[in-house]
């Protein structure tokens, strides 16, 4: 209970059992609070209001979260006087309040409380009185900063740059013995990363208790994790086998065969190709091919081509010279892999 004591307000306690010990933390407000801010804590000076909201406090959402407020009002005029609670919160688009327990001499609360975000970072609380005008308003205000997080959590990173792939075994275990093994494979081309698992799990044969992403951020790829059930937190362990693939040829072309100009004068290739990856059966190819060259260019003829393909030839063939060497040369138009097999006759010059 409270009562005014002299120059006192006494604040009284009855136990409901005996041998209580309390022990408790005051904040206390005078009416001519002025501003002051402290690491985790600010002091907001006095603010008259009236029936209109008023701004009596704000802050930056970059800083603060959120904040929580002891707030004091007295209206001199009125003779009445509150003490209330309040949480301010924000997501970095609105703002929102919670009026808390309070004290008010009047039996019903003395101040409404409003919170506005501006649509760029501040957040501004405000209050209005139902005493009406010349009511004085301090506050205490314990702010917090919750930074942005992710639902996931990060298991491995590496640059695309020194590994383009990984295999992974994981396994993993939570707080209430649920466990699952999970077998990843993970590929990036530098620009996205793409990935396959094999999940087998304690709980489910369909649903993985754990869930498992990949992403590329600037110049790294990353294995994330989250866990599919709310308020557990899982071990993992992570055996992983990493992978480089060197950049190699990127184009469709390759040299089949070279020979020196300045000691043949011609070649007559007998040529056979297939594309075992190419309908039910593959693709297969028979033909002939003839080179020649007068030193600065070489020219070539193919004929008697016999193949199995509807789209036309398997491969084109073209020449040319490499130093003093005559280059035979294939180009292909599909990804698949062809295998070329070629037999060779040389004439002197």
């Amino acid at each position: 209970s409270a009562a005014v004591s002299g120059g006192n307000c006494v604040v009284t306690a009855t136990p409901l059992v005996a041998d209580t010990l309390v022990k408790f933390y005051r904040i206390s407000l005078t009416d001519s609070l002025s501003d002051a801010t402290a690491a985790d804590v600010k002091a907001v000076g006095a603010v008259t209001i009236s029936s209109t909201a008023t701004a009596i406090d704000t802050f930056e959402d970059t800083e603060h979260t959120g904040a929580n407020y002891i707030i004091v009002s007295k209206n001199s005029g009125e003779a009445t006087a509150s003490i209330m609670e309040a949480t301010v919160l924000s997501n970095g688009r609105e703002a929102f309040v919670h009026e808390g327990p309070f004290v008010s001499s009047k039996d019903t609360p003395q101040l409404s409380l409003t919170a506005e975000h501006n649509g760029s970072t501040t957040v501004t609380l405000k209050a209005s009185s139902t005493s009406g005008s010349s009511t004085v308003v301090n506050a205490f205000r314990i702010h917090m900063l919750r930074g942005d997080a992710d639902a996931f959590t990060e298991l491995d990173s590496f640059a695309h740059s020194d590994e383009q792939a990984a295999n992974y075994l994981i396994a993993m275990k939570d707080g209430d013995n649920r466990v699952q093994f999970s077998e990843v494979m993970l590929v990036s081309d530098g620009t996205d990363a793409y990935h396959t698992e094999f999940d087998i799990n304690s709980e489910s044969t369909t649903t993985p208790v754990i869930t498992i992403t990949s992403a590329v951020d600037g110049g790294n790829v990353k294995l994330r994790a989250e866990s599919t059930i709310e308020q557990s937190s899982t071990i993992t362990n992570i055996f992983k086998i990493p992978l480089n693939r060197p950049t190699g040829n990127p184009t469709s072309i390759a040299t089949l065969d070279t020979f020196d100009k300045t000691e043949f004068r011609s070649a007559s290739y007998f040529v056979t190709i297939s594309d075992s990856n190419s309908g039910s059966l593959g693709n297969y190819e028979v033909l002939e091919a003839r080179v020649t060259h007068d030193g600065t260019t070489p020219y070539i003829s193919t004929f008697g081509r016999t193949n199995s393909a509807t789209t036309g030839d398997l491969v084109t063939f073209t020449t040319d010279m490499d130093g003093d060497n005559v280059r035979l040369r294939g180009e292909i138009s599909s990804t698949n892999a062809h295998k070329v097999t070629v037999v060779r006759r040389l004439i002197n010059i």
